[in-house]
């Protein structure tokens, strides 16, 4: 059956925890390849991927989760995890049960586990983890604004039809950016590789993954930088330059935008102890 973790409680490491706006905010890390058995938590939780990796297995299924990956646990709900060669980094919100008993309108879609990667969501999560790891006398009223912001893009996202399994040709095109993200071909020299017209794997790329070719290359650059930034004491330019970005300004501005807070800043939550 799995043990069943009280409040608060996690497999991993806890690095700080605060309870805020009726919220149990925990950050905490699991070291590498470290092996999680299957467990159940008593409250829902949102969980977000600051840095590293595991695989996660949940029911007859299973995610892997990387950096900018959001999760979502109903109570109950049993999953165990692989985690990968280096340390993982990840950061709870618990949700109280009186919170969604004054949401109705979300209960019904925050019953059902799911994942995301990147988008709306991460970008949210991340401002949540900016204001636990910095928090002012503002901090419970902008945890609570950003809950019902990431609650109700949530929904929205549960409520869209669901998507048709991408054409092969487009996968091809994910791989070919995943290895060659620091130099990408054009949209053209990518469209020949896979072998269809540019305007309709633009069109084709924003319908199935929600980006454009543009941000989906920035992500993976993003992503790269994260393991460089949390990993190594590699100099901010040139982690940006070996990324692919024009310079450390153009690093920081992307960074910011895809994960809230600065390189520099992410540099120094993820090893502050």
């Amino acid at each position: 059956m799995g043990v069943k973790l009280d409040v608060g409680c996690y497999y991993g490491d806890r690095i700080q925890s605060a309870e805020v706006a009726g919220f149990l905010l925990t950050d905490y890390t699991y070291q590498p390849d470290y092996c999680i058995p299957t467990h159940s938590h008593l409250r829902s939780y949102f969980s977000l991927v600051v840095a590293g990796g595991y695989e996660e297995s949940y029911g007859n299924r299973a995610r892997m989760c990387q950096p900018a990956t959001v999760v979502f646990h109903p109570a109950g709900e049993r999953h165990s995890e692989r985690v990968g060669p280096i340390a993982a980094r990840v950061f709870s919100i618990e949700i109280a049960s009186h919170w969604l008993g004054e949401s109705p309108e979300y209960r019904t879609v925050l019953g059902q586990p799911a994942d995301f990667q990147g988008g709306p969501l991460a970008r949210l999560a991340f401002r949540l983890y900016r204001e636990f790891r910095g928090p002012d006398i503002f901090t419970p009223l902008a945890v609570e604004g950003l809950m019902l912001e990431f609650a109700a893009e949530r929904a929205r996202r549960e409520c869209r039809p669901p998507r048709d399994r991408p054409p092969h040709w487009l996968t091809r095109a994910e791989e070919v950016l995943r290895v060659r993200f620091v130099a990408p071909p054009t949209l053209g020299e990518l469209a020949g590789e896979v072998g269809v017209h540019p305007v309709h794997l633009a069109r084709t790329f924003r319908a199935k993954l929600g980006c454009s070719v543009g941000d989906y290359v920035r992500q993976l650059r993003v992503e790269y930088a994260c393991q460089r930034l949390s990993a190594t004491d590699v100099s901010l330019v040139d982690i940006a330059l070996d990324a692919g970005f024009a310079d450390q300004s153009h690093f920081t501005r992307t960074f910011r935008y895809f994960r809230g807070l600065t390189p520099a800043t992410f540099r120094r939550l993820h090893r502050s102890r």
